[in-house]
Parts: structure tokens; sequence; C-alpha cells
């Protein structure tokens, strides 16, 4: 029998992930410019609404998690926090 799950690796490089609450648009923006600085996953999950940004923007933010090894997620999905990420 074939799996055909779609979950991230539990083991390698993606089986560390860290689960962020992201507080606004620009705490978006400025955890994204900080690059990746460590070696798993971030999952930002976003609380505030994702629907405020164009298509474009939208696009924009996830293209650059994608290189920062991060996902952004809509957050109602949130079971649990590892830090928060806020405007300063």
């Amino acid at each position: 029998m074939t799996n055909h799950s779609t979950a991230l690796p539990s083991s390698g490089p993606c089986s560390q992930r860290k689960s962020i609450v992201v507080r606004s648009k620009a705490a978006l923006a400025a955890g994204l410019r900080g690059g990746a600085t460590e070696a798993h996953t971030r999952l930002l999950y976003c609380q505030f609404p994702l629907s405020s940004m164009s298509s474009a923007e939208l696009a924009s933010f996830e293209a650059l998690a994608g290189r920062c090894g991060a996902i952004i997620l809509a957050g109602h999905l949130l079971r649990h926090a590892d830090d928060v990420w806020e405007a300063s």
C-alpha cells in the first residue's frame, strides 16, 4: 500500500518545526527580513487577516518565506506557539 501523505518528513532537516504567532503584516515583514537563522522549518501563524494583503503582496511574502524555510499559515490553525513576532 502506498502512502500518499503530504505531511512534512519526520526526519532530516524539516523534522524540527517552530510555531510562531505573527501579530501583524509589519511583524511578518520584519521577521522574514531576518532570513533563516535556524536549522528548522518555521510555521508562521498570522493573527491578522491575510485578506488584508493583495494577491501580489501575499505571493511576495510566500516566496520570501519559502526561501527562508518558513510556511505562512492562517492564525486559526495554531495549536501551540513557540515564539511571537510583534512589530516594534
